[in-house]
């Protein structure tokens, strides 16, 4: 023990190899007392590996350390070892980064086990770890690891203890994980930050919405691309894929803001991919999505939004015009009949054709997690909201309810995508989509056309008029496979829809 204190190479290594052929070959007889001791002198290698000026057996006294150390792991997981496994694990964590992948996994899983709201320092302890094994760690592993661990944590304990994991823990080191240069490390974030909006009724909810903006944009910001597949954007197809789900979950739920914000985004990618073709050109699958989730936007003749929804078997489609409806989610399948639908729309949030969305004034307040909800786009003040779990009814008029305040929403953006996309996009699916689904659209008279006598009607039959004169010239990708009288057929299906 005495040698080992000073800064002699070959006495260290003939030591650690000793300490190393001992556990090897006697490690299930070892008692407390004796592993005490052997971890003293792992301890004393670390430290002399940590300090010492002679390079010289360094590697081999490294080598031989961190085998012993995998022999004791060995140990510990098939339940053989007699002596203290925290101290172990300090070990382990003092030298994690020469340690391989499996076992730096294990550590920080253990680590975890610590993190419980019982213990004082819990939330520094989740802190130190994300900053030592995500923020300043390379291996993807083990970072992915990390995010699952916080993740867990968070389902756990966010019931009370939400805002302080999001305000100490989450929002600090993920506020930049847009400029990750690890995909797999952005998807896992983006993963993670959308399941905790998904259950974030607070202003926390667009803090994170804000960072998955910037995951979102960052290969137009970068100039990237073009990318050949959605393989090689995983991050931006999870930060869509949950996006949608977002605004389709808050649609129904107050604040309103939340669903506002995501709709946003979306529309924002829509514009940027328009005006950057080239960078996602051929990921068409991502402006599929999007452009499937906002045609299947409907209002009822309140003006309030909905999406449909599946009918459970066994239940009947009944009701009046405004709330339940059959409804095709693929009207272009003429093979198998799709399953019958509902209408649900939401009692906070409606459409704005006339004055477009507005920032709040100068007394205004964000809406409430409960109760009435201040508008973050133009406001009025109508019935409080039923319960989002049922469709608004004609029958059940919410001027039944004294007060309630309504968030408009302008959906002009979105539809200057979709005339947008007629225009200029080059990808068969993603314009079949458009041509085959604004026909139903159109039907929803009270989302198209304005009490006010404001809408994108006249912009979009020029478009139409434009696509029809040009025909599939206009589409050079197009007119290799598709056939011109189909082309004119859906062009001209839309026209009529207009009348």
């Amino acid at each position: 023990m005495v040698a080992l204190k000073y800064d002699y190479p070959i006495v260290n290594f003939e030591v650690i190899w000793g300490i190393q052929r001992l556990v090897d070959e006697y490690g299930i007889e070892l008692h407390d007392p004796t592993w005490d001791l052997v971890l003293t002198v792992i301890e004393l290698t670390i430290t002399h590996i940590e300090t010492s000026a002679h390079t010289n057996y360094k590697s081999k006294i490294s080598s031989n350390l961190h085998e012993t150390i995998s022999k004791v792991e060995k140990l510990i997981e098939r339940g053989q070892f007699n002596g203290c496994v925290g101290r172990v694990y300090d070990l382990i964590e003092r030298c994690a980064p020469g340690r391989p992948e499996g076992s730096v996994l294990r550590l920080v899983s253990y680590l975890s086990s610590s993190m419980v709201p019982t213990h004082a320092t819990w939330l520094d302890k989740i802190r130190m770890l994300v900053e030592k094994y995500f923020r300043n760690e390379t291996r993807t592993s083990i970072r992915i690891r990390v995010l699952d661990i916080l993740s867990d944590i968070i389902r756990t304990n966010r019931a009370i203890y939400e805002e302080d994991l999001m305000e100490r823990v989450v929002v600090p080191h993920l506020q930049h994980v847009d400029s990750d240069s690890d995909p797999a490390v952005r998807n896992a974030a983006a993963q993670l930050l959308i399941d905790l909006c998904m259950d974030c009724e607070s202003k926390r909810c667009l803090e994170l919405l804000d960072i998955l903006d910037k995951i979102l944009n960052r290969p137009f910001e970068l100039d990237h691309g073009p990318f050949v597949s959605e393989a090689e954007v995983p991050d931006i197809r999870t930060v869509i894929v949950g996006l949608i789900q977002i605004f389709r979950v808050k649609l129904y739920q107050l604040p309103s803001s939340h669903a506002i914000k995501a709709y946003k985004l979306l529309v924002n990618y829509l514009e940027a991919h328009y005006k950057k073709p080239s960078v996602f050109d051929n990921v068409s699958i991502l402006r599929y999505m999007i452009f499937e989730c906002f045609l299947q936007i409907r209002a009822n003749s309140h003006y309030h939004l909905g999406f449909p929804e599946a009918v459970t078997t066994g239940s009947t489609l009944s009701g009046t015009s405004d709330n339940v409806a059959a409804l095709s989610l693929s009207p272009s399948s003429t093979t198998t009949s799709p399953p019958p639908t509902k209408l649900r729309f939401s009692p906070y949030l409606a459409v704005d054709h006339r004055h477009g969305e507005k920032p709040p004034g100068p007394g205004s307040s964000p809406p409430p997690v409960s109760g009435s909800t201040s508008a973050t786009s133009s406001t009025s003040t109508s019935s409080p909201a039923p319960s989002s779990g049922t469709s608004t009814s004609s029958g059940s008029h919410l001027a039944h309810h004294p007060s309630c305040t309504i968030t408009h929403l302008s959906l002009t953006h979105a539809c200057k995508a979709v005339i947008v996309c007629l225009k200029q996009e080059k990808d068969w699916k993603v314009l079949n989509l458009i041509l085959q689904e604004v026909p139903q659209v159109m039907q929803n008279k009270a989302l198209i056309l304005s009490r006010d006598g404001v809408n994108d009607v006249d912009s979009l039959a020029s478009t139409l008029c434009l696509m029809a004169m040009r025909g599939l010239l206009a589409y050079p990708k197009l007119s290799v496979t598709l056939l011109v009288l189909v082309f004119h057929a859906l062009n001209f299906m839309v026209m009529c829809s207009l009348q």
